[in-house]
């Protein structure tokens, strides 16, 4: 029961829909930022646990924080159909139409914090994820979660491990969309508390690789320090 209760405590937080300003979503996005920080990790497909370093908020709530990577000036939230869903993850596609595969060297992973009824666009990408070895990146981020701890190892350009293997294809297509908390892949986030340093606090900053785009300035980046 107390894991259904944590489960329940996190999607209701992963709402934006009573947001009234531009401050209610910082405020709001602390507190997601916080609960995911402190409390969670996540399970790769290799059974590793990997703990929630860093996190980045990509927004479209209308009228009120509008990033949309299709309007002017360009925002940088992809304005897709899996973001309008609440508790999935969204793995990053550069197709404009229906869902295709990540191409390697620029790839990501959303937990979903949107609302189809309302029009909101909601993802939060794993900017950084624990393990021996780890960095910063999001694209590592996604390789932990298929590869475990392997998925921080630095890649050389031209090597075998610079490209998707048929395993990871077929994982890809089925963890976009799969909800967080249960799923066939076992890529689940896990209740457990972080035991964290009296000194160690969470700090934002501005999102990163985003400088040209409307919200730019706006810290919605959150990592522990």
């Amino acid at each position: 029961m107390q894991g259904d209760h944590c489960n329940n405590r996190l999607i209701e937080i992963l709402d934006f829909s009573k947001v009234q300003n531009v401050n209610d979503v910082l405020v709001q996005a602390q507190e997601i930022a916080s609960e995911l920080l402190l409390n969670w990790q996540i399970r790769s497909s290799k059974k590793t646990l990997h703990s929630i370093e860093a996190v980045e908020f990509y927004l479209i709530i209308p009228g009120i924080f509008e990033d949309d990577a299709n309007a002017q000036p360009k925002g940088a939230t992809h304005r897709r159909p899996e973001q309008l869903s609440q508790g999935r993850f969204y793995v990053h596609t550069k197709s404009k139409a229906g869902w295709s595969l990540p191409i390697f060297n620029r790839h990501g992973i959303d937990i979903t914090c949107g609302n189809g009824a309302i029009g909101i666009y909601g993802g939060i990408l794993l900017r950084h994820l624990g393990g021996h070895g780890n960095k910063d990146g999001s694209g590592r981020a996604l390789r932990v979660l298929l590869r475990g701890e392997d998925g921080h190892r630095t890649i050389s350009q031209g090597s075998n491990e610079a490209a998707w293997s048929d395993e990871e294809r077929e994982i890809l297509k089925k963890l976009n969309q799969a909800d967080i908390f249960e799923n066939e892949l076992g890529i689940e986030l896990v209740f457990s508390s972080r035991p964290i340093d009296k000194k160690a606090q969470i700090l934002s900053g501005k999102r990163i690789g985003v400088d040209k785009t409307r919200f730019a300035n706006v810290n919605l980046r959150f990592f522990i320090h």
